[in-house]
């Protein structure tokens, strides 16, 4: 998908020390009024939390 002919944002967003950063800016981004198309998590452990 060419994200720049659709208008599209890319946004990458890495922390090693918050479990739930993903989630939390989803949600700050839907309360400002912004689209979210989709939202990916890549961990290094099968767990959501240590």
């Amino acid at each position: 998908m060419d994200c720049t002919k659709k208008d599209y944002s890319v946004v990458t967003i890495r922390c090693r020390d918050r479990p739930k950063l993903l989630f939390d800016t989803v949600c700050t981004l839907t309360d400002m009024q912004y689209v979210v198309f989709h939202a990916n998590v890549d961990a290094e452990t099968p767990e959501a939390y240590h």
